[in-house]
């Protein structure tokens, strides 16, 4: 597997857990803990998820844990609306679960799916349907 120099990767993502292990951890009182998220989009998904695998085994950390998930199968509501929340998106708040109602109802949930209906919404500002303009006819939204 081809590493892309200045990218998160296997290997900086090591030199990036065994630095928290080192620093992160002497500053947490008892009860505490850390929790790192990382995503990630590649092109083989359990190729990678492998690989990264065997790089936390060759791990020497002493006071962290580090399991990595495995992709998200299914958008649920609430996915949504904390990435909403997270993301500041400008919408209405009675709106809002609207939107993300037509979102789940058209894609099903499926990750891939829902990440591109996100991504067209947010392209035309997540504006209706009357507000669209001739120009926009390869994008029609879901009536909210």
């Amino acid at each position: 597997m081809r590493i892309i120099e200045n990218t998160i990767n296997p290997k900086t993502l090591r030199w990036y857990f065994e630095w928290c292990d080192q620093v992160f951890s002497s500053r947490l009182q008892p009860g505490q803990f850390i929790l790192i998220g990382v995503s990630f989009l590649v092109n083989d998904p359990p190729k990678f998820l492998y690989w990264l695998r065997k790089e936390i085994k060759k791990m020497t950390l002493r006071n962290i844990m580090v399991r990595p998930l495995e992709a998200m199968k299914k958008i649920e509501e609430e996915d949504l609306k904390e990435f909403f929340d997270l993301n500041d998106i400008p919408l209405l708040f009675d709106r809002r679960d609207k939107v993300i109602e037509a979102i789940l109802s058209k894609t099903g949930g499926s990750y891939d799916r829902t990440v591109s209906e996100l991504r067209k919404w947010l392209e035309c500002g997540l504006k209706t349907e009357e507000e669209i303009s001739e120009d926009d006819d390869d994008f029609i939204p879901i009536m909210v």
